[in-house]
């Protein structure tokens, strides 16, 4: 009997991703087709882990739910022990470029204009606290002077859903109503309160 310690993972068999012959140029063609994505050195150090199999039982970089088990808990989503995210870094526009874009089925443009809908959600929101925390003031005032400043940046006529922005912003626990006044939190405890919220989040995810 082997008194090798067995490769980790429930399976207990060791998993090289390195391809070799066809395999390895089927591949290599498909992959003339593929967006090329940058890597760090220590994103390369992982992928040449990846093939060797070091990182049995891993079939690739993690997706968000390994991800997300492994910083909370030391776990893979199935329950495998894993104490370090193994991940491949990518910024907000190559992302998005990679993310269900193919607008040729109804999923794909299903996803693009909900992604686009939540961000401009976002912005409302961001904008009107912005401008809140300069100090109280109506629903009124407040969308006037997002309006005006939207004009005189951008050159056009917005109509600011000022209503919408406002109860999200109550809803985040970052501004209050007090009658017909709006105010905002300070900063410092915005950032507090976001941060509760998305530590809450991800208990719950």
């Amino acid at each position: 009997m082997s008194k090798l310690v067995p490769p980790h993972g429930k399976e207990k068999k060791l998993k090289p991703l390195l391809l070799q012959g066809a395999e390895l140029e089927a591949e290599k063609e498909k992959a003339k087709k593929l967006k090329v994505v940058p890597m760090t050195s220590r994103e390369a150090s992982d992928l040449i882990m990846l093939g060797i199999g070091a990182f049995t039982p891993l079939d690739g970089f993690m997706g968000y739910d390994d991800w997300k088990g492994t910083c909370a808990e030391y776990k893979m989503a199935d329950g495998t022990f894993w104490p370090i995210p193994i991940t491949l870094s990518a910024d907000k526009a190559l992302a998005d470029s990679l993310y269900v874009r193919n607008l040729d089925n109804n999923a794909g443009a299903f996803h693009r204009v909900s992604d686009d809908a939540v961000e401009e959600e976002c912005k409302e929101a961001v904008l009107a606290w912005r401008f809140l925390v300069e100090g109280p003031q109506s629903a009124e005032s407040l969308d006037a002077r997002i309006e005006a400043f939207l004009s005189q940046r951008c050159g056009a006529t917005a109509d600011f859903e000022v209503d919408d922005a406002l109860a999200k912003l109550e809803r985040l626990g970052v501004a209050r109503r007090e009658g017909a006044t709006w105010h905002a939190v300070p900063a410092a405890t915005a950032v507090q309160v976001l941060a509760a919220r998305w530590q809450e989040s991800l208990a719950t995810a």
